[in-house]
């Protein structure tokens, strides 16, 4: 059952070069965040961690186990590994999802593909399932949200929030993506069709809406923007866009903005005080 809101934040997905999930867990504990295991998918092509806020939007972790060198040519295996969704997808923010689905819906959202199953085994075997409806191939993935929505509960998906992450992180403040200074004003309109709101904020340079979290309402910017400066120029140039940044909101008492990562394969995470 879809949520009535199709705006609520679901999670957002950071992929770490094949086999090497471990040491972006080790990136994401240095900064302070709390990261719990996850599993192998039900597929077995990718295994992931999780880092869950206590707004309830998390953020997964996620690495292909084995190299497309791993799986000898010609075989089924490789097929799969190279028809995988993300599997042209580069290290760093790569996709993000809305919690729900969008089967049976009109309008744009018309292009989304039909929903389909997927599910993993938590360390613990217990099995975890859903569904997800993916925008269809005109859209490059990552540059509009797919959908998630649970077959068993979503408490079995998403394990509870530590009591406290070292940061005193709380939330997720903003998810900013980057777009080809053609390509904003049409993307303002294909957003606004697939939340069912218009944006917050809009100028020439950026579009601004805001989104729930599973629990708490509001709170979360969704930017697209135009690039600004040579890095997120060249971002843009060789990417086409996509997801640049994910802001992490602190605790009461915690002030300044910090960034990180950006490079080396780990996506830009800034801190934001409360």
């Amino acid at each position: 059952m879809s949520p009535a809101n199709p705006r609520t934040l679901d999670h957002l997905i950071h992929l770490s070069p094949p086999g090497e999930l471990s040491s972006t867990v080790e990136h994401f504990t240095s900064l302070g965040l709390t990261v719990l295991p996850g599993g192998t998918h039900a597929d077995g092509l990718t295994s992931n961690a999780l880092i869950v806020l206590p707004d309830g939007i998390y953020i997964e972790l996620i690495q292909f186990v084995h190299p497309l060198s791993h799986y000898p040519e010609g075989s089924d295996e490789r097929a799969k590994r190279e028809g995988h969704w993300w599997a042209a997808k580069r290290e760093g923010w790569i996709d993000w999802a809305l919690l729900g689905s969008k089967e049976q819906e009109e309008g744009v959202e018309s292009f989304y593909d039909p929903p389909q199953e997927g599910g993993r085994k938590r360390p613990d075997r217990e099995e975890v399932r859903w569904k997800v409806t993916f925008p269809g191939e005109r859209y490059e993935r990552g540059s509009v949200p797919f959908y998630c929505e649970d077959l068993t509960p979503r408490a079995l998906r998403v394990p509870p929030s530590p009591t406290a992450h070292p940061n005193k992180a709380t939330s997720i403040a903003s998810l900013t993506l980057l777009l080809s200074r053609t390509a904003l004003a049409p993307t303002t309109l294909l957003y606004t069709s697939i939340l069912g709101a218009g944006p917050v904020r809009s100028t020439a340079h950026e579009s601004v809406y805001v989104l729930d979290a599973p629990e708490k309402a509001g709170g979360v910017e969704l930017v697209l923007r135009l690039p600004q400066g040579v890095e997120e120029e060249k971002f843009v140039m060789e990417l086409g866009g996509g997801v640049w940044e994910v802001g992490v909101r602190l605790g009461e008492g915690e002030e300044g903005e910090a960034i990180s990562g950006g490079q080396d394969g780990v996506g830009r995470v800034r801190f934001v005080g409360a």
